[in-house]
């Protein structure tokens, strides 16, 4: 390599770092954003608060009928304009989705920002409380995971102070007579710096974040992508040890769908007999044309399909 390409290799290097740093606190050179906190500390500090959480309240939502829907959303980096997030929070209310769910990047990583959402989740929640005496009674449900943005800059602090974890689960519930049941099951893990670390890996082994009833679905949820949609995406995927570990685990516990985000690029596939899907951004600024989510709807038998939503 003569000297000029070496010198224009050093000017590109530079001017990467130079990009990356400009807009986080803290890089990883695979192109995730990694945050103060380490994912087994927030692991742990979100099993302690579901575990204290859950021996007041009941974590299941029962439903009136077997089948439901719910909308799925990722990447709305929240700043001064809440349009977009509110929009998703409307369409919600108005076709009564069962829950809006959240996978990563909800607000970047501002106390201002995350006022805005706390502002703007309880709003909703107060409006839509629905009726504990009449579950066919509408109630705004919103389930976050935190994502790389969410985590930089301090933010687990801002994130905890709303939603309290990021590592939980719940089941959809339908009863049918006074002994029979039908359950789905959401779980929820972190992997906002690239990786579910060796604490909620050996949850996930030791089978201790899912009941374990007789599932009809169990739908996962969490930020960094499995796949990538392009060769030469600008981003990582999780370990390549983790992913094999997951892709069998899914696979033997009957996973349906899993929902991701973080790339900011639509992506399905099949693998291994589990459907996986990465949403687009919904962020006003990454895409201001629309903002893409998916409503997926569970039939009464259990089949699951789903469609596009666009935001404006």
């Amino acid at each position: 390599m003569n000297r000029n390409n070496c010198i224009n290799c050093l000017y590109i290097l530079l001017a990467t770092v130079a990009l990356a740093t400009a807009s986080c606190s803290k890089v990883e050179p695979t192109g995730v954003l990694i945050g103060h906190t380490s994912v087994d500390d927030r692991v742990k500090q979100s099993v302690t608060y579901q575990k204290d959480w859950e021996r007041d309240n009941n974590n299941d939502i029962d439903v009136a009928s077997p089948g439901y829907t719910f909308i799925v959303g990722s990447d709305s980096h929240l700043r001064n304009d809440q349009t977009r997030l509110r929009e998703l929070f409307d369409e919600a209310v108005a076709k009564e989705d069962l829950l809006v769910a959240h996978c990563g990047d909800l607000a970047e990583t501002q106390p201002e920002y995350y006022q805005i959402t706390e502002d703007m989740v309880d709003d909703y929640r107060e409006r839509y409380k629905g009726d504990e005496e009449d579950i066919g009674k509408y109630k705004f449900r919103f389930y976050p995971v935190v994502g790389n943005h969410d985590v930089t800059r301090n933010g687990w602090a801002l994130f905890t102070k709303i939603f309290g974890s990021s590592t939980y689960s719940f089941d959809v519930v339908y009863h049918e007579g006074e002994s029979d049941e039908v359950r789905d099951a959401f779980l929820f893990l972190d992997s906002a710096n690239g990786t579910f670390g060796e604490y909620q890996i050996d949850l996930i082994d030791l089978g201790l974040l899912l009941d374990f009833f007789s599932y009809r679905n169990i739908f996962v949820f969490t930020h960094t992508n499995f796949f990538r949609p392009r060769k030469n995406a600008f981003s990582s995927v999780l370990p390549r040890e983790e992913l094999y570990f997951i892709f069998k685990k899914f696979h033997d516990w009957g996973v349906r769908c899993v929902f991701c985000g973080h790339i900011h690029a639509w992506d399905e596939r099949d693998y291994a007999g589990v459907h996986y899907i990465t949403l687009d951004a919904m962020s006003l600024e990454e895409r201001p044309d629309y903002g893409d989510v998916i409503r997926c709807k569970v039939a009464a038998d259990g089949n699951v399909t789903y469609e596009h939503v666009h935001l404006k």
